[in-house]
């Protein structure tokens, strides 16, 4: 755990460390451990590079409930894409417009966040 929180930290700031944002997916891919994959997916809004932590966030929100990475894997998902500002809110408004989110409660909180924003 402790190591996937240093390893996000890498890839994280103004100057990340070369490579760090695909170790960090390949730990989370690779580790069976649902904490481990939690820590990765709450630390991906401070990764330098945000397209492609958003990108990776949308396949993580999109993941059917029978098959998800860990139990609200989508949800937790979602939720890290509201807190990402503009670029967050677009890609959870492609989310919900295209249909993607196959978890109700992934889509419920979707649902919420826009209801709450307006």
């Amino acid at each position: 755990m402790s190591a996937a929180g240093a390893l996000a930290n890498a890839g994280a700031g103004e100057d990340p460390l070369p490579g760090a944002f695909d170790r960090i997916v390949a730990v989370y891919r690779r580790s069976g451990e649902d904490l481990v994959r939690r820590i990765i997916l709450s630390n991906m809004s401070i990764q330098h590079d945000k397209e492609r932590a958003i990108a990776f966030l949308k396949v993580v929100a999109g993941e059917p409930p029978d098959s998800q990475d860990f139990t609200s894997a989508s949800l937790s998902a979602v939720s890290k894409l509201g807190s990402m500002g503009d670029p967050g809110l677009a890609a959870l408004a492609q989310l919900r417009e295209s249909g993607a989110l196959r978890d109700g409660k992934a889509r419920g909180y979707v649902e919420w966040y826009f209801r709450e924003r307006k």
